[in-house]
């Protein structure tokens, strides 16, 4: 255990110094209250593998979201700024919990929120293989929630 400490550690800050070298932020940037939430929402994400406690992973992933987010949104000026991102992030978060708890219906609502952010996104259309679907998708990506709902009704 404690090798994944440090290489949990070493991971972030070598992350952090290839942020700074290929000046896409300013070292200041990252002693913000955003950033920070960012990190203790990793570490949550981190701990919850290390112990199998699938509900730190799904609160760590939410914390990682807001403080990534909200710092890319501060300090990085190429930062996707529509909340399909978000809704991304949150679909990632919970596919990782699945692979902690194996609950299938946590599986599917990843998938769908991933989908649905991925679909929702308007940079779809600058991807040439995806151009010809990208305004259908823009518009009926709520297909995907429609069908959650319906697999919450008929699921006992």
């Amino acid at each position: 255990m404690q090798n994944r400490v440090i290489g949990f550690f070493l991971v972030i800050m070598g992350a952090i110094l290839l942020i700074v070298e290929a000046d896409w932020a300013n070292l200041h940037s990252f002693l913000s209250w955003s950033f920070i939430l960012f990190v203790v929402g990793i570490f949550l994400i981190f701990f919850s593998f290390l112990q199998k406690q699938s509900h730190l992973t799904l609160l760590g992933g939410i914390f990682a979201t807001i403080g990534i987010s909200v710092w890319g949104f501060q300090y990085v000026e190429q930062w996707p700024r529509h909340w399909s991102i978000i809704v991304i992030m949150i679909g990632v978060t919970l596919m990782l919990q699945y692979i902690l708890n194996q609950n299938n219906i946590t599986l599917v609502i990843g998938i769908v929120l991933l989908l649905s952010g991925v679909f929702a996104w308007p940079g779809l259309k600058e991807i040439t293989y995806l151009a010809p679907i990208a305004t259908f998708t823009n518009v009926y990506w709520p297909i995907f929630i429609v069908g959650l709902g319906a697999i919450f009704i008929i699921k006992k």
